[in-house]
């Protein structure tokens, strides 16, 4: 029971799912079938909470391929994934990097997170099938139709997803209330994010609403503006960020009004 998920319901077919580790899951229901974007840790049982809210023919699809959200990966049949990503969410989903990321990630969060249900995250199998994500391309739910987004910046094979019947945008990582990681060495830099925010900036007459994977769950268009003039300022050289140096990574973090964006300059690469 500790580690089920929490179910919220943003409307009558569509559903925030709250993991244990603090992610965002989403389940979007149309006439015919489901799509459900991102499987978070793994904690729980996630395949058996979005059974208790439809038994419709589900698609599965993962933003990125980092392990906060490739998880409960293995308890589908097939994993829609961008190509540029997969080996990223292969590696993510092994046993030696969970051993690492996810035993950190978790026990950081959660000194007294229960070693039974840990060891049980680290062992799970591999994903079963994985199907390519291209951009443009849309999934038909039945009255509901849903477009993947190309948005390289967090990892060079992220997307985000445009309900555009609901009039709802999807963005994991690639927008929150607080700010963005590029210093990965699967980011794809600042110059890309920029024309990926650019992308979703130039759309916002398309969604009223934005809910990311972390963070606080509803946000406005306000936020990409922010994003783009912070990653604008940037790259001609206006703003300049400061040492950032966190256990995962390290970079410079550049201050924006609400938020930030760590990256790593290309000379310090």
């Amino acid at each position: 029971m500790r580690y089920n998920y929490k179910i919220y319901p943003i409307d009558a077919k569509t559903y925030r799912l709250y993991e244990y580790a603090k992610t965002h899951s989403y389940l979007l229901l149309g006439e015919e079938k489901a799509l459900l974007l991102d499987t978070g840790c793994g904690c729980g049982n996630l395949a058996e909470t979005v059974r208790s809210l439809t038994d419709k023919e589900l698609i599965v699809v993962n933003s990125h391929g980092h392990l906060d959200h490739v998880g409960a990966n293995y308890q589908f049949p097939r994993i829609w994934i961008a190509e540029e990503d997969e080996a990223l969410m292969y590696q993510s989903s092994s046993r030696e990097e969970k051993n690492k990321g996810i035993r950190r990630y978790l026990t950081g969060m959660y000194p007294d997170f229960e070693s039974a249900e840990l060891e049980r995250m680290i062992q799970t199998p591999q994903v079963k099938e994985t199907a390519y994500l291209k951009d443009g391309m849309q999934f038909d739910l039945g009255n509901r139709i849903i477009e993947a987004i190309s948005t390289p910046g967090h990892t060079r094979g992220s997307y985000c997803f445009l309900d555009k019947t609901y009039r709802q945008l999807y963005t994991a990582d690639t927008v929150c209330d607080i700010g963005i990681l590029l210093f990965f060495q699967e980011s794809a830099g600042v110059e890309s994010y920029y024309r990926s925010i650019c992308r979703l900036y130039n759309r916002k007459e398309e969604f009223d609403s934005i809910y990311p994977g972390h963070h606080t769950p509803l946000l406005d268009s306000s936020y990409l503006e922010e994003y783009k003039l912070c990653a604008e300022k940037i790259l001609n050289g206006a703003l300049t960020g400061q040492k950032h140096v966190e256990e995962i990574g390290q970079g410079r973090r550049a201050v924006y009004k609400r938020i930030g964006i760590v990256y790593q300059p290309e000379s310090e690469r």
